[in-house]
This record gives C-alpha cells, sequence and structure tokens, in this order.
C-alpha cells in the first residue's frame, strides 16, 4: 500500500499568459487563506495534481513582487525545457497546485539589506 501525504498548501490557477512560444506564466492564489510574504528569487517546489502531468515536484522561483495587483496571488515563469515544463500545456485554469516553500533566494544577505537599488 502507498500513503502519500502532502502538508503543503494547496493552490488554485487562476490565470495561465502564453508568453514567448516557449514560456507560460502561471499564476496562483491560496485555495484557503492568505498569501504568505515572499518576495521574488525565493523558489517553491511546485506539484500540480491532474492533468496528465508527474506529481513530482519542480523548483520555480516567484517571477511577481507582492503589490496591489498581486495582493493574494504570484505569478511563475515557466520556459519549456523537458518532459515536465513540456507538460504545461495540459494544465487548466482551475486546476490545483501545491506550492512548498519558500526556500532561499538567489540574493547575498547584503543585497537583500541594502537599501540601494541592485542591477544585474
Amino acid at each position: 500500500m502507498d500513503l502519500k501525504f502532502s502538508f503543503a498548501p494547496k493552490f488554485e490557477l487562476k490565470n495561465i499568459k502564453q508568453g514567448i512560444p516557449s514560456l507560460r506564466v502561471l499564476e496562483f492564489e491560496p485555495k484557503n487563506g492568505s498569501l504568505k510574504s515572499y518576495v521574488p528569487g525565493g523558489y517553491f517546489f511546485i506539484r500540480i495534481k491532474g492533468a496528465d502531468i508527474t506529481t513530482e515536484g519542480h523548483p520555480f522561483s516567484a517571477s511577481s513582487p507582492k503589490t496591489s495587483e498581486y495582493s493574494n496571488s504570484f505569478e511563475f515563469m515557466i520556459k519549456k525545457a523537458g518532459d515536465w515544463t513540456g507538460s504545461l500545456q495540459n494544465v487548466n485554469i482551475g486546476g490545483v497546485a501545491t506550492l512548498e516553500g519558500l526556500y532561499g533566494n538567489f540574493f547575498p544577505n547584503e543585497v537583500q539589506e541594502s537599501k540601494d537599488p541592485f542591477v544585474l
């Protein structure tokens, strides 16, 4: 018998935008409660249920800041680069996902704590 437990918060796929042909923008919002604090660059392991896509979690960085436009949702820009990301064409608005995280970020502490802008 194979038991699976998931304590990661559940999210609903609120919107799907097509960027360039190989890029999809997925917007998620919590199914219950409100969005916890996060910063762009932090990453989550995303698992999308159903939709003919494997349930293995894949790490992606949030690409939208928490603003009035995204007060209770956030976006991920995901480029088609393999089987799992290629399967994103099978997901639909209203689909359910678990997002495990927030994990790390891509900025050194001195950049995070600085009041100066950081330009790449």
